[in-house]
């Protein structure tokens, strides 16, 4: 009798050692799996193949962003949106739309273009990856963008 109650409890102890670290990882991704839930108050940067930078764009809150890799932005005029789901444990998906202001001195007026951001995320940390999508420029010819990410 006293062998199946030591049994027992080796069994018990051995079961408890084996749970997983996923509440850890869920607290340091702010989520379930390595894409985290949000990205409020997170910088996205995105880098071309070769290295050099291709978007930066701060979250301010649920759809404000500031665009830093540009200061063509008219934010008063076309402030710029997002949206950002989580579409797995290591994806999700970007979408930003940013209108662009170009002074015209033969006309000595501005014109506006907007630029739109079609992107899916591939997470292998909470803060960097590797991005792939769609860009479409403001005469709407698209083109396919991929790179690495960081998001901090």
């Amino acid at each position: 009798m006293k062998k199946v109650f030591y049994v027992l409890q080796f069994c018990i102890l051995v079961l408890c050692g084996c749970g997983s670290d996923s509440e850890e990882d869920e607290e340091l991704s702010g989520g379930k799996g390595l894409a985290p839930n949000e990205i409020v108050g997170k910088t996205l940067t995105l880098k071309k193949s070769g290295g050099s930078t291709y978007l930066v764009a701060e979250h301010l809150s649920e759809s404000g962003v500031l665009v830093t890799s540009s200061d063509l932005v008219d934010y008063g005029k076309y402030p710029p949106s997002y949206s950002y789901s989580v579409a797995g444990d290591k994806k999700a998906s970007y979408d930003l739309k940013v209108t662009k202001k170009v002074y015209i001195p033969y006309y000595g007026t501005y014109s506006y273009s907007t630029f739109v951001f079609d992107i899916d995320l591939n997470f292998v940390s909470s803060t960097i990856g590797t991005y792939s999508g769609a860009q479409t420029n403001g005469e709407g010819k698209k083109s396919t963008i991929a790179g690495n990410f960081t998001l901090n």
